[in-house]
């Protein structure tokens, strides 16, 4: 069950297929996984943030079963493509190729082709996407070089949805074959581009990558930068994350301001986990 404040106040509610968060952790938080996130992004999230962008939000009943159902999807694919419909046809195989990623390797096979026939129409919404779509897919294949070109054309697209989650990517991917300095570059480009979720996962990412090269200074910025953004999952986490920091280099007093921040915070199972911790700390204080 998947509930969101708009920008209007009002609540908007909908049942997610795919539950791109985990279980809670055994410090009682509990993270998104980034690639149940990408599977949820790609058969779920994309259809509807390109649907925004069509000179017409109007779809049928047909056109909204086609986004869940493969068959119905491949069929939809098939007569846009029949009937000569370019935008309809680049869109609809687009939404396939989320599907089809899904599959077994023969779909997957045919889902890279839909998503470079997408990017090679050049159009300025469905194009990154595709190329997106393509990184995830491609990571997910563990093809790392290829799936770093095809985040890095998303990202160069500038397309205000998906350049930062191919930002955000890179940093993660960039970090795991051994690239930190890159890591951290693709990472503050993210948080540069202001997306109103992936900056908060890109500052709690990149103070993370900068607390454990060494870097303890840029990590509490970019910790700072996350609990002020006030993000439901992150801000928190992020209060934590620098108080934890701060108690390792002796920094006590700053260290239980932070641990207060992540209770005011919360929500219940992280405001938990920082009062145990806060309590640890004063008891070692009271022994000194």
């Amino acid at each position: 069950l998947h509930l969101s404040l708009a920008d209007d106040n009002r609540i908007y509610v909908h049942i997610d297929r795919i539950s791109p968060a985990v279980s809670a952790a055994g410090d009682g938080t509990c993270r998104y996984d980034r690639h149940r996130s990408l599977s949820h992004m790609r058969q779920e999230v994309f259809p509807l943030v390109m649907r925004s962008y069509r000179p017409s939000g109007e779809e049928t009943k047909r056109t909204r079963q086609a986004r869940l159902n493969l068959y119905d999807a491949q069929r939809a694919w098939c007569e846009a493509v029949e009937a000569g419909r370019q935008e309809e046809a680049v869109e609809s195989g687009l939404r396939l190729a989320g599907l089809l990623a899904a599959e077994k390797e023969s779909a997957r096979l045919q889902a890279r082709t839909l998503y470079r026939q997408a990017i090679a129409s050049g159009h300025r919404d469905f194009a990154p996407a595709a190329a997106f779509g393509l990184g995830a897919l491609l990571e997910e294949r563990n093809e790392i070089p290829q799936a770093v070109e095809a985040y890095e054309m998303a990202l160069a697209s500038g397309h205000p949805e998906f350049a930062p989650w191919a930002a955000y990517n890179l940093g993660i991917v960039l970090e795991k074959i051994g690239r930190p300095a890159e890591a951290k570059e693709r990472l503050e480009g993210a948080i540069a581009l202001g997306h109103p979720d992936l900056t908060s996962w890109a500052a709690l990412k990149l103070g993370d990558l900068a607390a454990g090269s060494g870097d303890p200074e840029r990590a509490l910025e970019a910790y700072r930068l996350t609990i002020s953004l006030r993000h439901p999952e992150c801000a928190s986490v992020g209060a934590i994350s620098a108080a934890r920091l701060l108690a390792r280099t002796g920094q006590n007093k700053p260290a239980e301001t932070a641990y207060e921040q992540a209770i005011a915070l919360g929500p219940p199972e992280t405001a938990a986990t920082a009062t145990r911790e806060l309590e640890q700390l004063r008891k070692v204080e009271e022994h000194r």
